[in-house]
């Protein structure tokens, strides 16, 4: 049965079980669920069974079901949104295209964050906002195969695992680590990359997907990304009117999932609440220039110390950071720069916000982001191996200090990671393929091959075997909190 947890007071969350009742208390919400200690948490039971993610079958929706209760869970439950379109023509209309970007990239990043916003938010149950099948002005879509390992999509609203932020990362006040989740999305344009890359696989038994179908991404493509955190109020308080969603967490809010040794059940999942943190949004739009992207990002309440306009309510309680279209490549800071007296060139950061760490030598990053790359740099680094495809490149940020040669590989500059690589050039070279800046096509396709593979297991044993084997192969960090994909 569902319980209501009292709230301690207790700074930290603590487990305790009792039977199969799983409680965590010390949090801004209350978390509970009732969750079987067997259950699958990091792939569906249909994918066990063979009802989705296969060549014949929908993809899955999610890493697990609802867990069994007493009464039966009714909230609201993921559907990913696949009914990917063979064409899409450019919105000529667009808001953005009335503005130019370089000149007043305040207005520009709030125009396409209005675009998604339009038809997505809605009146009644804020649960059922960005619900794709409830959007009758355009449509949106969500990309596949996020849904395996223990960073996938929860039954709720789809959120996948995203960076810890360390104490002091995202307020003074914040003493704790605090778990962050997110869920993307992609118009039209950009869902008929993921046809393209899919539609292969899906031709018969036995074929792949395509690794080179990826590019090029058509003009007036528009990526966008919801990301939430489990922190408090009381550590984060410029989040105290942030909507907030229910989601299928980890009991455990201050730290990354543990990998369960043999005879063990994957960490416990809780039900509870998660405040917007920050929200994203790329622009396939020519006038970047070299790269063919812009890239922006807002936070929730404005971040600590804001003071700019007044904001709106709920969604729309939210400033840009700033906006980047290129990676400012050969720059060098100047003596003691602050975020606004930097020099960059391609980037933009909002005067009115002041956030605790921006990226690698302030150039934009939202709060969830590591310091050590940037919006533009870390999404360059979208690509996949064309012989081993479970096998990563470089890296999405640079390591910080970076070791000295010979001790590791090349490449041994940092500038490596902050060059303006064009929209249909891989990374790492020849040997790779762009995803066209989509971590999540990158994502979407290693987890393939890694959960699925080229001769996907004709049993639910043999399936159930391969997951376990899969999980154990992931990185002890999700790849945006520097842990290594595959």
């Amino acid at each position: 049965m569902l319980q209501r947890l009292l709230f301690t007071g207790a700074r930290r969350g603590r487990i305790a079980f009792a039977g199969v009742a799983i409680a965590v208390a010390g949090t801004a919400a209350a978390f509970a669920a009732h969750q079987p200690a067997a259950t699958l948490t990091t792939a569906s039971p249909k994918y066990i069974a063979g009802t989705c993610n296969t060549w014949n079958t929908p993809f899955c929706d999610a890493a697990m079901t609802p867990p069994v209760t007493t009464p039966p869970y009714a909230g609201h439950v993921f559907r990913l949104a696949q009914n990917y379109p063979r064409s899409a023509r450019p919105d000529r209309d667009a808001p953005w295209l009335r503005i130019q970007p370089k000149t007043d990239p305040g207005a520009y990043t709030r125009a396409v964050l209005a675009y998604f916003y339009e038809g997505n938010i809605h009146r009644g149950s804020i649960e059922n906002d960005f619900e794709p099948k409830l959007n009758h002005v355009r449509a949106w879509y969500n990309a596949p195969f996020q849904d395996l390992g223990p960073y996938g999509r929860e039954f709720v609203h789809g959120l996948t695992v995203e960076r810890l932020s360390p104490p002091g990362e995202l307020a003074p006040e914040q003493t704790s680590y605090w778990m962050n989740y997110a869920v993307g999305f992609y118009n039209a344009p950009g869902a008929t990359v993921l046809r393209r890359v899919w539609d292969p696989w899906r031709a018969k038994a036995g074929a792949q997907p395509s690794t080179t179908a990826a590019v090029p991404v058509p003009e007036g493509t528009v990526a966008a990304k919801l990301l939430f955190t489990t922190g408090s109020t009381d550590e984060v308080p410029f989040l105290k009117d942030a909507p907030a969603w229910d989601a299928y967490v980890y009991a455990d809010l201050h730290s990354l999932p543990k990998k369960p040794q043999p005879g063990q059940s994957p960490p416990p999942r809780v039900i509870g609440k998660v405040h917007l943190l920050q929200i994203d949004i790329a622009v396939k739009d020519h006038r970047a220039g070299p790269t063919g992207w812009f890239f922006g990002t807002f936070v929730a309440g404005g971040g600590p110390g804001y003071h700019g306009p007044a904001l709106g309510k709920v969604w729309r309680n939210v400033a840009p950071v700033g906006l980047m279209w290129g990676n400012d490549p050969g720059y060098t800071p100047p003596p003691s720069p602050t975020p606004y007296t930097t020099g960059l060139k391609e980037t933009w950061l909002n005067p009115d916000v002041h956030m605790l760490h921006y990226g690698y030598q302030n150039r934009l990053n939202g709060p969830v982001d590591n310091p050590k790359s940037a919006c533009m740099s870390c999404h360059a680094t979208a690509e996949i191996n064309l012989k081993t495809p479970m096998t990563a490149g470089s890296g999405m940020f640079a390591p910080i200090p970076m070791p000295t040669a010979p001790a590791t590989p090349p490449p041994h500059d940092i500038a490596y990671w902050f060059r303006n690589v064009g929209p249909q050039e891989p990374f790492d070279g020849p040997d790779f393929g762009s995803t066209g800046y989509s971590l999540q096509v990158m994502d979407g396709l290693r987890n393939y091959y890694t959960y699925n593979g080229a001769s996907p297991p004709p049993t639910a044993a043999l399936r159930a075997a391969r997951v376990k084997r899969a999980v154990q192969m992931e990185p002890a960090r999700p790849p945006r909190d520097g842990g290594v994909p595959h």
